[in-house]
C-alpha cells in the first residue's frame, strides 16, 4: 500500500500550484502540509461530505485552500449532497 506522502513525492516533479489530500486518510496532515509546502507547492485539504469543518480547524493558518466535496468520492452520477452548501456558509 503506497502513503499519501509518495503521491506528493510523484506530483511534486510536474511541479503543481497546489497539491490536496483527504483529511479523512491521513494520521499525521500537519507533517504533510509541511512537507508539500517545503516543495513549493500550495497545501490543500479535501473533506468529504460527513467530515464537519472543525475537524481541520486547527491546520486552516497553514492550508491555502479547503475544498468541500458536494458528492462522496468514488462513484459517478451522484446526486448533489445539500447539506454541503449549509457547511459551506458556515465556514465563510
Amino acid at each position: 500500500m503506497r502513503t499519501i506522502l509518495f503521491f506528493v513525492e510523484l506530483f511534486a516533479a510536474l511541479k503543481p500550484k497546489y497539491i490536496s489530500f483527504h483529511i479523512e486518510e491521513e494520521k499525521h496532515p500537519h507533517r504533510l502540509i509541511q512537507k508539500i509546502r517545503s516543495l513549493g507547492i500550495k497545501p490543500a485539504i479535501v473533506l468529504n461530505p460527513h467530515t464537519p469543518p472543525e475537524s481541520v480547524e486547527y491546520l486552516l493558518a497553514d492550508l491555502d485552500m479547503v475544498l468541500l466535496m458536494s458528492v462522496n468520492p468514488g462513484f459517478g452520477g451522484q446526486s448533489f449532497i445539500d447539506s454541503v452548501l449549509v457547511k459551506a456558509k458556515k465556514t465563510q
